[in-house]
């Protein structure tokens, strides 16, 4: 998988965009599968192009036309058609991007770059793959892959407002520090709680790379001299194109506080610095993200407009003290919170800075930062990345003109063991099966997603739910379908037919942690080895009970309904497969089991009971994520053991 990132920086643009791309290329660059990213930049002045190349990327720098101010709208540094020209012109010159298209991802982060730029591009390369990194909701966009690392408090409403902007309905959507672009190496300083009390206190002043309008420079001015300056230092750290650097070593020379200044540190040093920290005074940014995964508590002063918005949304959550904009920002409130942070930290000093301790130690809101962002977003924004190649691979071999692959969901309002479970909410105000929608919205290899309930008046609000509330999620389209309350294979079969899939998948209602990951690993095992019309990872459980997922083909499933006689085989769909032989004339099955030795089958994850409801929510509050994959949870519960035995005497209802 090869990689191109266009991407800009300057006095005026600051480094954060090209930092944060750097990132990601590391990442990648982690496998022998992808060759070294490339990057197109800008040839303004204050490029990090240098920089870029002593990483090990190769870098190309085209020209521009003027030098961007501090509005968006001027970092081009020219007419876009000349940039998206020039860009294209490079791509022409890499013989990976014309003999193997359908394996290259063009990455853009810029704000001056539009819907107009990415069609023109795609116009040229149609197989090219278009991932944008955008912070601002405020253009359309024709890419596969939107990316958005802010903090936000409702992703939902985020989402669907990403949706309405988005010109393809099938772009995949990464919102939220779940996916925050950190260096991986970020994970060896990540801070664990302790109780010990530092010897020094350490402040961190960090405002950006470039700080054009030179925050830091007040910032330092209107420090309150301490008393005892053995035991508090501060830290200034600019980045190689802050234009300032004379300014600020004359302000550290005559300042009675104890300030020692950083310039152009690495990532690595910047994460050992951050380790060290006691509190920061920084703008938001890739930056803001590295302190709270690290642990460590921040002031703010927002220097882009962008910024403020997010800004306030961290300050509701209490993950940062907001100062507010640029030069502006309250300096007595400055003054205050850090003679408070002090104070919690250094109880010594409290009478001597007048102040007193409220809240929470800092101590003890580590975790709480940590737990905002944890620092694996690149792994598993690459893990997308990958995925569209595996579907392109897949779409090789196979005639998709002819193939039709639905996932059947059957509900109902009247479970025998808890009635009306499937509507009852398991994280925020969201339904389990809403959950379960929204989970396999995830999916690669879906192509439609059916809710087939009983015509019954009881699961009326079934219907209601999934034709009139859940439009924000339409990445696969989700259709409803009415049949037998009893004869469920009846419905599952009618479904199937008039949706004319060719390949159906089942999932219940019940599972409302269900990975669209285990999922398509068995559909894609399924299209790959069609010998097999049957393929389950139920079979042999290596995987939990509550991520069961059958994959068949329409006409095992026409077999079934025409030969099935008994009761059991009416009721639950599958039976008739499940108890013949493994192979026959008419169903050849396939036992799908985690790699190597894994065996997940003692954790219980479905709702039959209202301690599995419990159970369910309590996993849903901890996650990080409500999309968290198999594996995140299974470390969730792990750093949880006592939640398993909430319902670890429920034994499954029999078939």
């Amino acid at each position: 998988m090869q990689v191109i990132f266009r991407v800009d920086s300057a006095y005026n643009i600051g480094t954060g965009h090209v930092m944060r791309c750097l990132s990601l290329a590391d990442g990648l660059s982690e496998s022998p599968n992808h060759p070294k990213p490339i990057f197109i930049c800008k040839n303004h002045k204050g490029n990090l192009g240098q920089r870029i190349q002593k990483r090990g990327y190769q870098t190309y720098l085209i020209p521009n036309t003027y030098e961007p101010t501090l509005n968006v709208s001027t970092w081009l540094g020219g007419p876009w058609q000349e940039d998206v020209e020039a860009t294209i012109e490079v791509i022409q010159n890499q013989d990976h991007f014309r003999s193997q298209a359908l394996a290259t991802w063009l990455i853009i982060d810029h704000y001056d770059i539009h819907l107009d730029w990415e069609e023109t591009i795609k116009k040229v390369y149609p197989n090219l793959k278009l991932m944008s990194i955008d912070d601002y909701l405020d253009r359309k966009h024709n890419v596969n892959i939107l990316l958005n690392q802010m903090y936000f408090k409702n992703l939902t409403q985020i989402e669907k407002s990403y949706q309405e902007l988005m010109v393809n309905p099938n772009t995949k959507l990464l919102i939220g520090t779940y996916y925050c672009l950190l260096n991986p190496i970020i994970q060896k300083y990540r801070k664990a709680k302790s109780v010990a009390q530092p010897s020094t206190f350490k402040i961190l002043i960090s405002l950006g790379g470039c700080d054009p309008e030179n925050v830091t420079l007040k910032v330092l001015q209107n420090l309150t001299p301490v008393p005892i300056s053995t035991q508090i230092e501060y830290h200034v750290v600019i980045g190689t194109s802050n234009q300032h650097a004379d300014s600020l070593r004359a302000e550290i020379a005559q300042n009675p506080n104890k300030i020692h200044l950083h310039q152009g540190l690495s990532q690595e040093e910047m994460f050992q610095l951050i380790s060290t920290i006691s509190l920061a005074i920084g703008s938001i940014g890739v930056s803001m993200y590295e302190r709270l995964c690290i642990g460590v508590p921040t002031i703010i002063i927002t220097i882009a407009e962008n910024q403020q918005a997010i800004a306030q949304e961290l300050s509701e959550a209490n993950l940062v003290d907001d100062l507010g904009f640029g030069l502006n920002f309250d300096i007595t409130k400055m003054r205050q919170i850090i003679n408070q942070k002090i104070s919690e930290v250094l109880p010594g000093l409290q009478s001597e800075l007048e102040t007193e301790v409220k809240g929470k130690p800092l101590i003890e809101k580590e975790q709480e930062y940590q737990k905002t962002c944890d620092g694996r977003g690149i792994s598993r924004i690459i893990k997308v990345m990958e995925s569209y190649i595996d579907q392109d691979m897949l779409e090789s071999t196979i005639n998709q003109t002819q193939q039709k692959t639905g996932c059947i969901i059957q509900a109902r309002m009247t479970s025998t063991r808890l009635p009306g479970k499937v509507l009852m909410p398991v994280y925020e105000d969201r339904s389990m099966l809403e959950m379960v929608l929204q989970r396999l919205q995830e999916s690669r290899y879906l192509d439609e997603i059916i809710v087939a309930t009983t015509t019954n008046r009881t699961d009326d609000p079934i219907i209601d739910l999934c034709e009139k509330k859940l439009g924000h999620l339409n990445k696969i389209r989700i259709r409803t379908f009415r049949g037998s309350e009893h004869n469920v294979l009846e419905r599952y079969y009618l479904a199937a037919k008039q949706y004319n899939l060719t390949t159906v998948v089942r999932v219940t209602s019940d599972c409302p942690l269900i990975d669209p990951n285990v999922l398509d690993k068995i559909i894609k095992f399924q299209k790959q080895n069609p010998q097999y019309n049957y393929v389950s990872n139920t079979l042999e459980r290596t995987y939990p009970r509550g991520l069961d997922s059958e994959v068949f083909t329409f006409n095992a499933l026409q077999k079934v309904y025409q030969t099935a006689t008994k009761p059991a085989e009416f009721e639950h769909v599958t039976t008739k497969i499940i108890g013949g032989p493994s192979k026959s004339n008419d169903f050849f099955r396939y036992a799908y089991r985690q790699s190597g030795s894994k065996n997940d089958s003692h954790y219980r994850l479905t709702v039959d009971t209202p301690e599995d409801l419990v159970l369910i929510k309590k996993i849903y509050k901890g996650l990080e994520n409500p999309l968290s994959t198999l594996s995140e949870i299974k470390e969730y519960l792990a750093s949880k053991p006592e939640l398993l035995k909430i319902n670890q005497a429920i034994e499954q209802k029999p078939i």
